[in-house]
């Protein structure tokens, strides 16, 4: 009692996922070839959670300024019922004179918290891309590819508004929009077969034949999407100039800014004023022309979340990758899988030759 224990769903179920593509491949010359698909993937069932122990929708309007209510009827105290009983000792509940009305109005009130629920099946993931491959292959043993990904990665995961089971819903945590991929491999000529040491035997056609020279290049384009706040309202474009930050994203400085930092507060009575540091950043005070400099207005107590956990706007910095490699490539035997037909003509062999020795016997 008086603590915030999380536990796990019983119910919960295993996730599943479903790929799929199509597409179609044109040979444009003898040693070059081209594919055009499409591929998607639909992931369902995904874990989640949620807060449970939270006080009725009817109850938070009472609270929220943007519903008509006001944070201090839910702030307000009354005499504390679970002070000096004994589940409680170690925790503030058994010590404290006073508690909240808004604890007071949970449906577990002897819990302090949330009383999060995990192994929710609740989440989903959905994947849509177009992809573009180039192959091109000489008699050299050299082979070039190209490769250009148009994407979106979207999830539903979490809450805006827990009361309300509003789902959030944006961009996933790894969406890339775009991503170019450049990729040449070169079959070094040594060994048997090849224009040096063509006529060589086994031991030496081991050791230097089979050699391949590798490398690549993938350039995102950009970075992951940047996470927002969740506390705030989205006045205007982020990337609006003002509060020192040019519009522009300047990955070189000191101090990197990737939106407007200009932000306005609203105080739990309902009155609006910019937030000192924005003051000290330059904003302004005056925001009575649309909102001025200012680009976020932070919400009071008890507000449900109006934005995505993350922007497709605004993205982090992105590095290009690259690589390169000499290794040899091994003739290794591949075995072909068996299918339920091959393992039920073996069930069937070797019961046969089972009753055949039985009979031999007999």
């Amino acid at each position: 009692m008086g603590r915030n224990p999380s536990w796990f769903d019983p119910g919960f179920q295993n996730p599943s996922v479903w790929q799929f593509s199509f597409g179609f491949q044109y040979q444009v010359t003898k040693s070059s070839m081209v594919d055009f698909s499409y591929v998607g993937s639909r992931s369902y069932n995904l874990n989640m959670s949620a807060d449970y122990n939270i006080p009725t929708l009817n109850y938070r309007k009472t609270c929220n300024l943007l519903e008509g209510g006001l944070p201090a009827n839910c702030d307000a105290t009354v005499p504390n019922p679970f002070k000096g009983i004994a589940a409680f000792n170690g925790t503030s509940y058994y010590t404290s004179n006073t508690i909240s009305l808004n604890q007071l109005n949970r449906p577990f009130p002897q819990f302090s918290g949330t009383l999060t629920q995990l192994g929710r099946n609740d989440s989903f993931i959905t994947y849509n891309s177009f992809q573009l491959n180039w192959h091109f292959r000489t008699r050299s043993g050299v082979t070039l590819m190209a490769n250009y990904t148009l994407s979106k990665q979207i999830e539903e995961w979490g809450f805006n508004d827990r009361y309300t089971n509003t789902y959030q819903q944006g961009p996933y945590t790894l969406d890339r929009p775009q991503i170019v991929k450049f990729t040449a491999i070169y079959e070094l000529p040594f060994g048997k077969g090849k224009h040096f040491l063509g006529a060589s035997g086994k031991v030496v056609d081991k050791l230097v034949g089979g050699w391949q020279a590798s490398t690549f290049v993938l350039d995102p384009l950009s970075g992951y999407p940047a996470n927002l706040p969740g506390n705030a309202i989205m006045l205007k474009d982020p990337r609006t100039p003002g509060g020192g930050f040019s519009g522009d994203v300047n990955w070189k400085s000191y101090l990197v800014r990737e939106w407007n930092p200009c932000v306005l507060r609203q105080q739990n009575d309902g009155s609006i004023a910019p937030t000192p540091q924005s003051l000290g950043l330059g904003c302004g005070t005056d925001f009575s022309n649309n909102f001025g400099n200012y680009a976020w207005l932070e919400t009071a107590s008890y507000a449900p979340r109006f934005t995505p956990y993350r922007s497709g706007n605004i993205r982090v910095h992105h590095a290009v990758q690259a690589d390169a490699s000499l290794l040899e490539a091994l003739a290794v035997p591949v075995l072909e899988p068996w299918s339920e037909l091959d393992w039920v003509q073996a069930e069937r062999r070797a019961s046969a030759e089972l009753r055949a020795q039985i009979l031999s016997t007999t």
